[in-house]
């Protein structure tokens, strides 16, 4: 077996049981942007001002892409979640 089949298969291996989305496909199942979502994952500057990533991704095959595991999944989809109910909708009673 060359060692390009064994690494592909360790891969596989720590990889079942996990999930795996990119950030379109999360962007899809959570309702958040890609966009910010690789921004939480990866970090992002705005002017001077950096901001580091919310979590390190359950997933990372080395290869310089973003992926997400389930649970990056679910994390993604808590902010959110937090957000629309701290924020009352326009038109609510006391706005």
């Amino acid at each position: 077996m060359t060692a390009l089949k064994r690494a592909k298969r360790v891969i596989t291996s720590r990889l079942i049981g996990i999930g795996l989305y990119t950030p379109a496909e999360a962007s899809r199942l959570v309702g958040v942007p890609a966009a910010k979502i690789g921004r939480w994952l990866r970090g992002h500057q705005v002017g001077e001002q950096p901001y580091e990533r919310l979590w390190r991704p359950e997933v990372d095959l080395d290869d310089g892409h973003l992926y997400l595991g389930f649970r990056d999944l679910m994390k993604s989809a808590s902010p959110t979640l937090h957000r629309s109910r701290a924020q009352p909708s326009e038109g609510a009673p006391g706005n």
